[in-house]
């Protein structure tokens, strides 16, 4: 098993409940190590492995976010390479074998992976990032390939990010408001959230929608909001102080 006592960022688990990635900055990390390491896990959690996932031409590689489809067979892992924390660029692995193989690209684009979600088949998959600007990666090819929409390029950072089950619909926060897209990713707009939307740049918010896009949850400010017209507009449900949970909908 791997080293469990590490902090990990990014826990995904597939709907079906077989397989897994778990996913931390610091596991299995060294100064200068170019291999990245992360926990792999099948047979609903009773088999764990750590896998190396090499192919990086830089010193330093972080892994940040992952996601994985319904069945677990697709497998995206984001992080940043040739940098700091603050002038990083991004990379990505993905895997279309239930993880028992990884794939690695680097890429020319700025930026430090924060979240990433993806539809039930793996074939659409979106990652927020932050700096330079803020804004997404989105692949439509099951991970192997990215274009970046910027969002606002000298806005705050895209933070939560969540997709419906078929990738059309996906909602993220940041920069202010809450932005939707409904031609899988291809485009973005801005939906106003009332008079908090300086809350809406904060890490803690989170968002999540139902399977069709229809219904979303966002917690911003201690505060869970709903949604039932496809992220239009929001009504309060419940007050729900602290930063340590997490939010979701079926």
């Amino acid at each position: 098993m791997g080293t469990l006592s590490e902090s990990f960022s990014s826990v995904n688990i597939s709907k079906n409940g077989y397989y897994g990635i778990a996913i931390s900055p610091y596991y299995g990390y060294a100064s200068y190590n170019i291999d990245v390491k992360i926990l792999k896990v099948s047979n609903y959690g009773a088999t764990t492995s750590e896998e190396t996932l090499g192919g990086f031409i830089s010193s330093i590689n972080s892994p940040q976010c992952g996601t994985i489809s319904s069945n677990g067979q697709n497998q995206i892992i984001g992080g940043y390479y040739n940098g700091t924390y603050n002038d990083g660029k991004f990379w990505f692995a993905y895997s279309n074998n239930s993880g028992s193989t990884f794939t690695t690209s680097t890429s020319t684009y700025y930026g430090i992976p924060i979240n990433a979600a993806t539809s039930d088949n793996g074939q659409y998959v979106c990652i927020s990032y932050r700096n330079f600007g803020s804004g997404l990666f989105v692949s439509s090819d099951y991970g192997v390939s990215y274009n970046q929409v910027v969002i606002n390029p000298s806005g705050n950072d895209v933070e939560c990010v969540t997709m419906s089950s078929t990738g059309q619909y996906i909602y993220v926060t940041g920069n202010g408001a809450i932005y939707k897209s409904t031609n899988y990713g291809a485009s973005f707009t801005a939906i106003s959230f009332g008079g908090i939307t300086a809350e809406m740049n904060g890490s803690s918010n989170k968002i999540r929608c139902n399977n069709s896009g229809s219904e979303v949850n966002v917690y911003v400010n201690n505060v869970i909001y709903k949604s039932t017209d496809y992220g239009v507009t929001y009504s309060p449900v419940i007050n729900k102080s602290g930063t340590n949970f997490d939010i979701s909908i079926t």
